[in-house]
């Protein structure tokens, strides 16, 4: 049971990390229609390189895209690794709670079987002497039984030997 909430939780987390891979897919494309614009200006930059004043608001625009990039990525990767932190938290704390709930079961099936152990012990105990004293009645009767009937039998051999 432990090992299956274990293996949902794992997969949930592997799961997460998918929809992960295919946000980085998403940005990756974006990122490679920025990078085409980027491409493009500093196709224009070589077409245009006679003004230093378009060459400086070219180098200036692609410095924006690429800082754009950068701190896209940035913040991308760390909102990452911050939402799987939680789910790994999520997992971490899940797994001793869990944990924690099969030793309290093994415990208490190690307990039952202790006190069933000694409750056994005690009725076989309680059952031996119960059966003891039935045997040491039995006996007791038996021998008054016995007793009595040789004492009217050696009456009876002894009226008739004297007949």
């Amino acid at each position: 049971m432990l090992s299956v909430v274990i293996d949902i939780a794992a997969k949930l987390v592997s799961g997460i990390g998918d929809i992960f891979n295919t946000l980085g897919d998403i940005v990756e494309f974006v990122a490679s229609i920025v990078q085409g614009i980027i491409d493009w200006f500093l196709e224009l930059k070589y077409q245009l390189i006679g003004d230093p004043i378009v060459i400086d608001l070219v180098d200036g625009i692609i410095a924006v895209f690429q800082g754009f990039i950068d701190s896209a990525l940035e913040v991308f990767s760390g909102f990452v690794e911050w939402f799987v932190g939680i789910f790994q938290t999520i997992y971490n704390n899940v797994s001793v709670v869990l944990e924690n709930i099969r030793l309290f079961f093994e415990n208490t099936w190690l307990l039952i079987q202790t006190k069933a152990y000694e409750v056994w012990t005690y009725i076989q105990t309680f059952l031996a002497e119960i059966w003891n004293l039935i045997y040491m009645k039995v006996v007791e009767i038996w021998t008054i039984i016995h007793t009595w009937l040789m004492e009217k039998w050696n009456a009876i051999l002894l009226l008739c030997q004297t007949v």
